[in-house]
């Protein structure tokens, strides 16, 4: 057993309870006490901030001894004890028992002198400390936690400017309590809002899951349309976008929407959406205008909207096409977004009907295009989020430059325009945060 845990030992042993009922107690106890449980100080280790100070006031007093303690319950706990063994005390045989009763500092020049400490448990078992001064560490409402004392073998006195010092240092204590504190806090926070962002995170992944499986796989993409891309970039984890498609033996409708907003109420609209065009042509294959009436009504209706009422207004633009390879020809009704078709290194465009599928003070029938087919032309539908894009500078990529572009690389494989869009919209943004959703899904008409 270390010297120590002799020490400690032999005083728990020589404090009985009934001595225990004559240490002095503050008469703020309870308050202090809660306190002190406040900064989550006591039986914790050793800082560098709490040694440096009890060695600045050892050499500022020309004391060989100092200490940082803390007063519990019942027991002193030594933060800093330099020169004396480490350990609790039963508060009992604490000096800083009764500093912690003081507004000022406790000086005992001649322990042995002293007719009230002479006799006291701690000098019995430190027989050879003779003098004691202590600051009490005191909180900003009045609560005396501890002391910043220095000790000796020997009788001494501290000068005005060692007590004015050695209470400057004590108030360091209280900040340095204060500031632990305050990171402590931080760190709490911190963890709380880690484990809040890991949930959040966790549902949008899932989200993102619910989102992924319910968009039109790659191999039925493939399926539908042999020699196609889809460049599809979510700006945040899911996507207000979505991409849709349904056929009908030789009948195919393919659908690219933006919905209101992005990432998780954009995802929300892109599901309502993707399920209602599901139950739109669940029986039948509609033509194109047709289907964004029914659906504009159907959002209308599963938001509450209402003219003239405070309601949502959100909703979804739309371009939506019905590809007939038998009659080789594209039926075309648009919601906003319109149809870009590239033909023999022409490209046209045809407009969309400038309302959404969505409540709108000026609703009238969408518009239904025939456009008859040739073989090799590629057709483009796409969302706003490419051509509004801005770069470094400030500058909006527009809708013409984004037309531009799908002329120019028209003459390309499917796979080969997929990546030049990428590596343009990439090259574009150049670092700059990607503004919205983006999605362009092209396909080459081939006729057998």
């Amino acid at each position: 057993m270390s010297i120590t845990s002799k020490i400690k030992k032999s005083l728990f042993r020589l404090v009985t309870p009934e001595k225990l009922q004559n240490y002095p107690i503050p008469h703020d106890e309870i308050a202090r006490l809660n306190s002190l449980l406040s900064y989550d100080i006591m039986d914790t280790p050793s800082e560098k901030a709490f040694d440096d100070i009890a060695k600045l006031a050892s050499e500022i007093c020309d004391a060989p001894i100092a200490q940082i303690n803390f007063i519990g319950e019942e027991e002193q706990f030594s933060k800093v004890s330099l020169g004396l063994p480490d350990g609790n005390l039963p508060r009992m045989a604490s000096f800083c028992n009764h500093t912690i009763m003081q507004k000022e500092i406790l000086e005992i020049m001649d322990i042995a002198k002293n007719d009230y400490f002479k006799d006291a448990p701690s000098v019995k078992w430190f027989p050879k400390l003779r003098f004691y001064a202590g600051a009490p560490i005191t909180t900003s409402d009045g609560h005396n936690l501890g002391s910043l004392c220095v000790l000796d073998k020997k009788p001494g006195k501290l000068s005005d400017f060692q007590r004015r010092a050695l209470k400057t240092l004590s108030e360091q204590i209280i900040k340095q309590l204060e500031l632990g504190k305050t990171v402590k806090s931080f760190h709490k926070v911190n963890l709380l809002l880690a484990e809040r962002d890991q949930r959040i995170t966790d549902s949008i992944n899932y989200a993102k899951n619910i989102q992924s499986a319910l968009l039109p796989s790659s191999l039925l993409l493939k399926e539908i349309l042999p020699e196609h891309f889809l460049l599809f970039k979510p700006k945040d984890v899911v996507s207000g976008d979505f991409y849709w498609v349904k056929t009908w033996g030789n009948k195919s409708l393919i659908a690219v929407a933006d919905c209101t907003g992005h990432g998780i109420p954009g995802a929300f609209m892109s599901m309502l959406g993707m399920g209602l065009l599901n139950e739109i042509c669940q029986d039948h294959c509609p033509k194109p205008n047709e289907i964004l009436e029914v659906l504009r009504e159907k959002v209308k209706s599963s938001l509450k909207q209402h003219l003239g009422e405070s309601s949502s207004k959100d909703g979804m633009d739309m371009s939506l096409c019905l590809l007939d390879m038998d009659k080789r020809e594209l039926q075309f009704a648009g919601a906003y977004n319109p149809l870009c078709i590239v033909r023999q290194g022409k490209i046209n465009i045809t407009k969309a009907d400038r309302q959404p599928v969505a409540i709108y003070p000026k609703e009238k029938p969408f518009t239904n295009h025939t456009i008859p087919l040739e073989h090799g032309d590629y057709v483009y539908l796409s969302t706003d989020g490419f051509a509004d894009q801005f770069n470094a500078k400030g500058d909006k990529f527009k809708s013409k430059n984004f037309r531009t572009l799908l002329n120019d690389i028209a003459q390309l494989p499917a796979s080969e325009q997929g990546e030049k869009l990428e590596n343009e919209f990439k090259a574009w943004k150049d670092g700059t945060e990607q503004l919205d959703d983006v999605t362009v899904l092209g396909f080459q008409v081939v006729f057998e």
